[in-house]
């Protein structure tokens, strides 16, 4: 399990979540990226993957934790709550085993808006839902990389650049089952 534990404002990696940013980055810097798609994915859709002190994967399987979570969630966006005390409150680590690192894509020079995008794939954990809209999400619809791309050119549905190369990469595997066994997810 590659996983991060947040102690006295310091985290601690283990080595192989280096290994998953292709040795690229020092450790910190490694790190700052694992623990950012955590935040981010429960900042913006709700998903957090975590696991407690035994190691157990996070479910949001009752109204009480899920309530307790996304007030939490709500808290962070809001800045009244730092994700690493959000973390040391609720006793969780992050479950850096759960994501494996895609894609990294920078715009060329050309573009006027310019992106420096890294990209993770993990599976959504069982009895979490993403939000269909947040913060940071005005709406979110889930579906395939193919049918993403099908819809790309409409204009109720813009893709930038860097996304669409990932999903033409994503579409090119198939399958999830493809996917997976491709990039090694559990």
């Amino acid at each position: 399990m590659c996983a991060v534990l947040e102690t006295s404002s310091a985290y601690t990696l283990h080595p192989s979540c280096v290994r998953n940013l292709d040795s690229q980055h020092e450790p910190e810097q490694a790190l700052g990226h694992w623990v950012a798609v955590v935040r981010e994915l429960f900042e913006e859709v709700g998903v957090l993957l975590c696991v407690d002190d035994t190691g157990t994967l996070i479910e949001f399987n009752n109204h009480e934790a899920s309530d307790r979570f996304e007030h939490q969630r709500q808290a962070i966006v809001r800045k009244q709550l730092d994700f690493g005390a959000f973390l040391q409150s609720e006793n969780l680590f992050c479950d850096l085993s759960r994501g494996v690192y895609f894609d990294h894509w920078v715009t060329p020079e050309i573009y006027s808006m310019r992106f420096d995008t890294r990209f993770y794939i993990a599976e959504l954990p069982p009895h979490q839902v993403p939000l269909t809209r947040s913060e940071e999400v005005t709406h979110s619809l889930w579906l395939k990389p193919e049918d993403a791309l099908a819809r790309m050119h409409r204009t109720d549905f813009p893709i930038l650049p860097p996304t669409t190369t990932v999903l033409h990469e994503l579409a090119r595997h198939g399958s999830w089952e493809r996917l997976c066994r491709e990039f090694n997810l559990p």
